[in-house]
């Protein structure tokens, strides 16, 4: 994947290393258990303001790509969904309260500025 005019891609995933196979396949091998793909547009502070699912499959496991301008600060540390928004994205508060269940008992799940936040705590730049 390569940056465009609008500003580098990254791919966000939950602190496993995953093998990078083109813009197809971000956050997991072709054909493995990726998770569902949420492409961030718009982030500041480490908090995502807008984004959508390219890839609905599999929402227990949240695979997140940055496709935004990043300034300093931006991105220092763990870049934070609300809660909220993930329940949009895949389909409402009762499909969603198992997986955030899920990512609650993982340690997913963080408080930040008084909201609760689906975090990705670790990401790279995909050239």
């Amino acid at each position: 994947m390569s940056s465009d005019r609008w500003g580098a891609r990254w791919r966000v995933g939950c602190g496993q290393d995953r093998p990078r196979n083109g813009p197809e396949t971000i956050g997991a091998a072709a054909g493995s258990d990726a998770g569902v793909r949420i492409r961030a547009i718009a982030v500041f502070e480490r908090v995502i303001y807008n984004c959508f699912v390219t890839d609905p499959l599999r929402p227990e496991r949240p695979v997140l790509e940055v496709d935004a301008v990043l300034r300093d600060g931006d991105a220092d540390g763990p870049i934070l969904l609300p809660a909220p928004q993930y329940m949009a994205l895949v389909g409402g508060p009762d499909i969603a309260r198992p997986y955030l269940q899920g990512l609650a008992d993982q340690g997913r799940l963080v408080q930040h500025q008084g909201v609760t936040h689906l975090s990705f705590p670790t990401w790279q730049v995909v050239d």
